[in-house]
């Protein structure tokens, strides 16, 4: 996926993956299972903060992915990616 291109969420790349797999198929069980924990560990993260905090987080994590985008890079992997920016976000008081 080419950030630069078009922005779509991890989730709803996922959900497109899935819709072009056969059901029932390997991949699209696999698929499924990865749309899954990724929706359990969105939920825990927005859980984990106060509704200010989280708002802040997620303002300034599409700042981040928008900046990426304008400057033309190509995020491979955003899982690896989100979970580096929250740690470092996390760090500082709120």
């Amino acid at each position: 996926m080419s950030v630069k291109k078009e922005h779509r969420s991890e989730e709803h790349t996922l959900m497109l993956r899935i819709e072009a797999e056969e059901e029932g198929s390997k991949e699209h069980t696999s698929l499924v299972a990865e749309l899954n924990t990724h929706q359990r560990k969105m939920k825990e993260v927005k859980n984990s903060m106060p509704p200010l905090v989280y708002d802040i987080f997620t303002k300034q994590w599409g700042d981040f992915i928008e900046t990426c985008t304008q400057r033309g890079e190509h995020i491979e992997d955003l899982d690896k990616y989100f979970d580096q920016y929250l740690q470092t976000f996390m760090k500082y008081p709120h």
